[in-house]
C-alpha cells in the first residue's frame, strides 16, 4: 500500500514538472501566447499523469 502511495506521488510530481517545463518551452522557444501555452502544458501533464498512473501505479498485480 505504501509503495502505491509513493509511486502515485512520484508520478504526480513528475507530471507537474513536465507541465511546467512544457509551458516554459512553448512560451520561450515557440513564442506561443501565454494562455495557450498554459493550457497545452496542462494537457501534456494530464496525459503523462494518467498514463504513468495507469501503467505503473495502478497496474493489476498478477500472482
Amino acid at each position: 500500500m505504501i509503495n502505491r502511495l509513493l509511486s502515485f506521488h512520484l508520478v504526480a510530481g513528475v507530471a507537474g514538472l513536465i507541465n511546467y517545463l512544457s509551458f516554459v518551452m512553448m512560451l520561450s522557444l515557440l513564442s506561443i501566447n501565454d494562455l495557450l501555452a498554459v493550457l497545452l502544458g496542462i494537457g501534456v501533464g494530464i496525459i503523462f499523469n494518467y498514463s504513468g498512473n495507469s501503467l505503473w501505479t495502478f497496474r493489476r498485480q498478477i500472482n
